[in-house]
């Protein structure tokens, strides 16, 4: 789903019996917003999330001019070296921003709750 959010930039529809219809919650929205924040931040981050799940890794690549990278069978090594990082680098990033993800999920959350 996340990849889906990230290439078609925010906006998901799910085709139905009755034809196309937006996303119930938004939440594909709150993802690409927290990558888009990431991404200001922390550019090498963002990418390495976008890369790991196939989603915009076309902007990745021509970013960072990646050539002939194929999200089908690309490892997290190839990811990694397409980056310019090292395997353990990449798994940091990779884990800081799903982290960060997770944490401003909960509270977009907790404040529709509240």
């Amino acid at each position: 789903m996340l990849a889906q959010l990230i290439d078609k930039k925010g906006e998901i529809f799910f085709d139905g019996p009755s034809g196309a219809s937006g996303p119930g919650d938004g939440i594909e929205q709150r993802i690409e917003a927290v990558v888009m924040e990431m991404a200001a931040k922390n550019l090498k981050q963002a990418d390495v999330l976008r890369l790991e799940y196939a989603a915009g890794w076309w902007w990745v690549c021509e970013r960072w001019n990646i050539q002939e990278y194929d999200p089908a069978t690309a490892t997290q090594l190839d990811r990694a070296r397409a980056l310019g990082l090292t395997w353990r680098t990449y798994q940091r990033h990779l884990s800081v921003a799903r982290k960060m993800i997770i944490k401003r999920l909960g509270e977009s959350h907790e404040k529709r709750r509240n």
